[in-house]
């Protein structure tokens, strides 16, 4: 494991919240909006799906952390090869900024993993650190219920390399309502 790369990001949570319902975007935005030490408000203009249903799409997502005073911009890696994805999100950790990322979701939970489901269903998580020598990500899941089996140094899950660009690929769907390989860096303005 020569010349291994840690980056962590400043802006992470103090805690990992497990979502209710279909509230990962929100959760997500929690857990981002502590990091940078913000309170978290529900915005009176919130779509009546996310504030029925929690389901979230990813400018619904973009628009709550700007409302907050964050900068947050919607970006597309669809057309980068597997290598460049994973230095463009390890670019934005060298930054200090969390990255949230549209994914399909196999982890029914901590240890069961279905390709189908993540075939089926997307969801939302977010990148707080990588480790080049091991190939993971840190990330905060917020379906995972409770604490990473190991310590890890920043988000409550870690990823491989491989398992983060399989998931990156998201549902079938993603491909129609323009989420493909969809990330958001977050910053302070």
């Amino acid at each position: 494991m020569t010349n291994s790369v840690v980056g962590v990001v400043k802006y992470a949570p103090k805690s990992y919240a497990h979502q209710k319902g279909l509230t990962c975007g929100e959760y997500n935005v929690r857990g981002i909006l502590d990091g940078f030490s913000i309170p978290y408000q529900v915005p009176d203009s919130q779509r009546l799906r996310v504030r029925i249903f929690g389901l979230s799409f990813i400018n619904d997502i973009s628009t709550l952390l700007q409302v907050h005073g964050l900068s947050a911009p919607v970006r597309y890696a669809s057309k980068l090869a597997d290598n460049a994805k994973l230095k463009t999100v390890q670019d934005h950790i060298d930054k200090d900024e969390p990255v949230l990322l549209a994914i399909g979701n196999g982890h029914l939970s901590r240890n069961l993993y279905s390709p189908i489901a993540r075939i089926l269903i997307g969801h939302f998580i977010t990148v707080y650190g990588y480790n080049t020598g091991k190939e993971i990500f840190y990330v905060y899941d917020p379906y995972l219920e409770g604490p990473y089996h190991e310590e890890i140094p920043v988000g409550n899950e870690v990823r491989t390399f491989g398992e983060f660009l399989r998931d990156w690929n998201g549902p079938f769907y993603y491909r129609f309502i323009n989420m493909d390989h969809v990330y958001v860096p977050v910053s302070s303005k």
